[in-house]
């Protein structure tokens, strides 16, 4: 137990060792200035049944023909990625169209991961702990947007919310420990690295794709390059990273550590803003290879090129080390370590995330009753989040498409529908949604006119 307060120390030294504080770094939603931890499990459990009900009654309402192009067919990211602007046609930008003509997309998805614990768990006692490797990943992704498409220019509103975490083995030990009143284990040199951003931001975005297809042919290959401006306001900024070590022996412990804290909806003893916003830019760019009507390659790059600045953001840094010793009258160590911190308020300048992808797509040779299988596969990466992800499109009546998909490293797997203006995706990797490690949905919608 002398060992485990020293680590609580450490793990949660602004809150007088209160379990509270943990909650806070690994915060993953906002609402107003409460500091709450991941969406319930019941919350995930009703979107998903809402997104069910939703995509199996708009699919049997919406299913007509219409031709698609093949990128279309893609289930919804985990993340975020940049593909070309979407003509009402239903073929990416002609150089000279017919007429004008205009798409209204309407986009909500969300979707939580963590590959330590259960979704449920992330907040409460970990009970499921097992770290897999030598660090532990969390992250959550969630997006509403909604945009205006029409030759070839789109106009969209966006409110995004991206949580990544990372943490060495020895810090979700010694976490776990002090959560669940364990020891810690001996004779091992734990690092105790962790590295928490978040940021919650609302934005608009102007985004023009152009199209180099000099055959003006449909099953030519052609390639889409898109661009997209994005200005924003950024609601909340949360930061957490710590460093250093701890040993831990039957009758002694060494730690030495730093850590410091921003948190933009907070304000530490007078110290920083309570409620501090700012603003920024970023950049979007896409670059899709399309082989008529059989293959397509997207690389995107979202937030590309960016920058935002936020002034007097509550800043806490501390270190610790345990160097000062003394025992009691029964020769007992005490824990009494050397702690020094700092609370201040700064004007901060960030640069969001840049988030990549690789997507890619095939339709195969052979033939249903409805139509072809198409094949594809998406990298997401999101530092250090990696996601990699199989795909298949079966094809139905009218048009329509029954969606599947497999993430490789936190095990999620997805099942949609895809028709004329409708297009839903839910993901779990469990059937039982409180032992997934990984939960998410997305539901698109869109009309022409």
């Amino acid at each position: 137990m002398m060992a485990l307060g020293a680590m609580s120390t450490f793990l949660l030294l602004w809150t007088s060792c209160s379990t509270k504080s943990y909650q806070r770094w690994v915060t993953l939603t906002d609402r107003g200035k409460k500091n709450v931890g991941v969406p319930s499990v019941s919350w995930y459990s009703s979107a998903f049944s809402l997104t069910v009900g939703l995509s199996v009654g708009l699919t049997i309402l919406s299913c007509e023909a219409g031709e698609t192009p093949l990128w279309r067919h893609a289930p919804s990211p985990l993340m975020f990625e940049r593909l070309p602007v979407f003509e009402p046609t239903g073929s990416v930008i002609s150089s000279a169209p017919s007429s004008r003509s205009w798409k209204t997309d309407i986009n909500v998805k969300a979707h939580v991961a963590t590959d330590f614990v259960t979704v449920q768990q992330l907040d409460q006692e970990w009970k499921s702990f097992s770290p897999r490797r030598a660090s532990g990943r969390a992250f959550q992704s969630a997006s509403l947007e909604t945009t205006l498409a029409s030759d070839g220019w789109e106009l969209g509103a966006w409110s995004k919310q991206s949580y990544v975490a990372s943490a060495a083995a020895g810090a979700l030990y010694a976490i776990n420990s002090y959560k669940s009143r364990s020891k810690l284990p001996e004779q091992q040199l734990m690092d105790l690295k962790t590295s928490i951003t978040g940021l919650n931001r609302n934005g608009v975005r102007l985004a023009k794709t152009l199209t180099w297809d000099p055959a003006q042919q449909q099953n030519d290959w052609k390639v889409n390059l898109t661009g997209s401006i994005n200005m924003f306001s950024l609601q909340r900024l949360t930061t957490f990273s710590s460093s250093g070590t701890l040993l831990v022996n039957s009758d002694d412990y060494r730690f030495d550590a730093s850590a410091i804290r921003h948190d933009s909806s907070r304000s530490f003893n007078g110290f920083g803003s309570a409620d501090s916003k700012g603003s920024g830019f970023s950049s979007d760019v896409g670059l899709m290879v399309e082989g008529g009507k059989d293959f397509f390659l997207n690389v995107s790059f979202v937030d590309f090129l960016s920058a935002a600045r936020i002034q007097n953001v509550a800043t806490e840094s501390a270190r610790f080390d345990s160097n000062v010793r003394a025992k009691d009258s029964d020769g007992n160590l005490l824990l009494r370590p050397s702690i020094m911190g700092k609370l201040s308020g700064n004007d901060l300048k960030i640069r969001p995330l840049q988030n990549t992808s690789i997507l890619t797509g095939w339709r195969v040779p052979y033939a249903t009753s409805f139509g072809n299988l198409i094949l594809g596969a998406r990298l997401e990466r999101l530092a250090p989040i990696s996601l990699n992800t199989i795909w298949i499109s079966l094809p139905l009546q009218n048009e329509c498409n029954a969606e599947l998909d497999k993430e490789l490293n936190f095990g999620s797997f997805g099942i949609g529908f895809r028709c004329s203006w409708v297009k839903a995706i839910v993901r779990s990797s469990s059937l039982d949604f409180g032992s997934a490690t990984s939960l998410g949905f997305a539901l698109s919608i869109n009309k022409s006119w």
